[in-house]
């Protein structure tokens, strides 16, 4: 991904898991070794275990970063549903409590990969993440999500 500065949204469309892969631990990589914040709220097709043992294999100190709470990795099913809904705010509320602990605690900024995928169209909330400190990159695996899920997760849930 190079380069991206803060506020940063970008989508990803995927196949398996080697296509997260492929793109998800360089960027959680680079972001460890700079000192930053990770969230990566893993679905189905890649779960934790399987995201854990992909950075173990790709960041020589993943134990470390891991057991200092530098990067935390959640099941969807834990993060975004509140009674079967997606809770657009309360999720929001949660990445913003995130970044200010990560702040607080001397990262320089987080970064947050999520699955838009598993959010049906009928459940986008209103609310808007703000753009502080943070470079997210949702995902959503081809054939199973529309259009609109991706380009409304990378908007971070603006209204339509």
């Amino acid at each position: 991904m190079g380069d991206i500065p803060w506020g940063t949204h970008s989508g990803l469309l995927y196949r398996d898991c080697g296509d997260i892969a492929e793109l998800l631990i360089p960027c959680f990589k680079t972001g460890l070794e700079s000192n930053e914040y990770g969230l990566w709220i893993t679905s189905d097709p890649m779960d934790v275990a399987q995201a854990q043992k992909a950075l173990k294999a790709a960041v020589p100190e993943f134990e470390r970063y891991l057991g200092k709470a530098q990067i935390e990795i959640i099941p969807y099913n834990e993060l975004h549903i509140q009674q079967n809904v997606f809770d657009t705010k309360g999720t929001i509320n949660l990445m913003m409590g995130r970044l200010d602990q990560a702040l607080k605690g001397g990262y320089s900024g987080m970064r947050i990969a999520g699955n838009a995928g598993r959010i049906k169209e009928r459940e986008w909330g209103g609310g808007r993440s703000p753009n502080m400190r943070k470079r997210s990159t949702p995902s959503c695996r081809l054939g199973e999500c529309s259009p609109y899920a991706l380009i409304r997760s990378i908007g971070a849930g603006r209204t339509r």
